[in-house]
């Protein structure tokens, strides 16, 4: 997200609702509605924010109508922040709903070329078929880094690694 701008993008995504996760627009800003949902509550709070029963939580009714039609019971939203900005990439797989989503900052969105992310999305889809699922997601990940380079987003010498460098699965 760009200092300017509250809104993040879904890059790419794959899958069942891969065309409803394309339309979704986030905000960081409460007074918007697309900041009442659990991306943006996430993200207010830079914490990780999950609910189980997607159309009993009132916090989350802005988004229920979307819940309702895409099918969802349950969701969780994951702020990548560094020095207290949203500022990076994350890739979300679901194996239950059999989706793939890559979920860029805005700033990283507008300039990357759509093909990049879809190219990606189909590559983990690729590997996950194959049965090469650690394979596919080191790729994706290795190609986010490629690309955060290529497009000038460089770490600095005063850049303080704020995330844990772990894999998570819950």
């Amino acid at each position: 997200m760009k200092p300017d701008d509250d809104i993040l993008d879904v890059v790419a995504a794959a899958g069942p609702t891969a065309a409803s996760a394309l339309q979704v627009r986030v905000s960081a800003s409460e007074a918007r509605r697309e900041g009442q949902g659990l991306s943006g509550r996430a993200i207010r709070s830079q914490q990780a924010c999950i609910v189980n029963d997607y159309l009993a939580d009132s916090s989350v009714k802005a988004f229920h109508n979307r819940a309702r039609s895409d099918g969802a019971n349950s969701g969780g939203a994951f702020p990548l922040f560094v020095q207290g900005r949203v500022v990076g990439i994350m890739i979300f797989i679901s194996f239950f709903e059999r989706e793939v989503m890559v979920i860029a900052d805005r700033g990283i969105s507008k300039v990357v070329e759509q093909k990049e992310w879809d190219k990606m999305v189909q590559g983990i889809i690729q590997n996950i078929r194959m049965g090469k699922v650690v394979d596919g997601i080191e790729a994706a990940i290795l190609r986010c880094g490629e690309i955060l380079l290529e497009k000038g987003f460089l770490k600095t010498a005063d850049d303080v690694n704020e995330l844990k460098d772990d894999l998570r699965i819950e």
